[in-house]
């Protein structure tokens, strides 16, 4: 998945860490959480935090534990349940409507 993520966030995603809710920004979801150290990897390199959070990777009550939460600069989804992300991403499209 490291390379998928290399291209979503350096080559074709609209996102800008300085305003992670901009409006007219692209969203990932990502369903499987539990590969969220990667995502965490192209988050942080783009600039959305410090890397220096990823010394703290899955500790209790740091910023990037085992599932990613919406309480992460450019996380749009928590995820967990495998599955869910198609789901949420229908939700969020009708929203934006």
């Amino acid at each position: 998945m490291a390379d998928i993520f290399a291209a979503l966030y350096f080559s074709f995603l609209k996102t800008t860490p300085e305003s992670p809710s901009d409006p007219d920004r692209d969203y990932c979801l990502l369903s499987n959480g539990h590969i969220c150290p990667i995502y965490y990897a192209a988050l942080g390199r783009r600039g959305f935090f410090p890397i220096e959070e990823f010394q703290h990777l899955r500790k209790i009550d740091s910023l990037l534990q085992g599932h990613p939460k919406l309480s992460i600069p450019g996380v749009e989804n928590s995820s967990g349940p495998l599955g869910h992300g198609l789901s949420q991403a229908v939700g969020i499209a009708l929203a934006l409507q």
